[in-house]
C-alpha cells in the first residue's frame, strides 16, 4: 500500500506534462478554428469536467480508486487521439469533452487513494503534505 504515494506522484506529474497546452490556440487555429470555436471547445472541456465529476467520484466509490483512474486513463487516451487527429470543430469538441471526463475519473480517485493509503498506515495526519507533495510534481509537470 505504501508504495501507492509514489506511484500518485508519478502519475501527477504524467497527468500534468501537457506539452499542448501551451500551443492550443494555435493548434487549434491551424486547422482554421476561430477564436469563437476554440471557446467553445474550451468550454465543451470544462462543462464535461463539471458535469462528471460526481458520476465520475460515483464510479470509484462503487468500483474502486484504481478501476477509475483506469477508466480515466483509458478516457484520457481517446481524447488524445481525437485532438491528434481531428482536423474539424466537432471532432476536437469530442475531444476535448473525452478529455474533461477523463480528468474527473482522475480528480477524485487519486486523492481518495492517497487519504485511504496513509489511513491504512496511521499517517493520515500527513495527508495535506502528502498531498501538497502531489500538487507540486504535478505543477512541476
Amino acid at each position: 500500500m505504501q508504495q501507492n504515494i509514489p506511484k500518485l506522484y508519478v502519475f501527477a506529474f504524467l497527468t500534468e506534462l501537457v506539452f499542448i497546452a501551451a500551443v492550443i490556440v494555435p493548434f487549434f487555429g491551424s486547422f482554421g478554428l476561430s477564436m469563437k470555436e476554440i471557446m467553445i471547445t474550451e468550454a465543451a472541456f470544462a462543462g464535461s469536467m463539471l458535469l462528471f465529476e460526481v458520476p465520475s467520484g460515483y464510479f470509484a466509490d462503487i468500483f474502486g480508486r484504481k478501476l477509475s483512474i483506469v477508466v480515466g486513463s483509458v478516457i484520457w487516451l481517446i481524447a488524445i487521439l481525437f485532438y491528434s487527429f481531428s482536423t474539424t470543430v466537432p471532432f476536437f469538441i469530442l475531444g476535448a469533452v473525452a478529455w474533461g471526463i477523463a480528468h474527473s475519473f482522475f480528480s477524485g480517485a487519486t486523492e481518495a487513494m492517497l487519504y485511504e493509503t496513509l489511513a491504512d498506515s496511521g499517517l493520515e495526519g500527513k495527508y495535506k503534505k502528502v498531498q501538497g507533495n502531489a500538487f507540486f510534481y504535478g505543477r512541476f509537470g
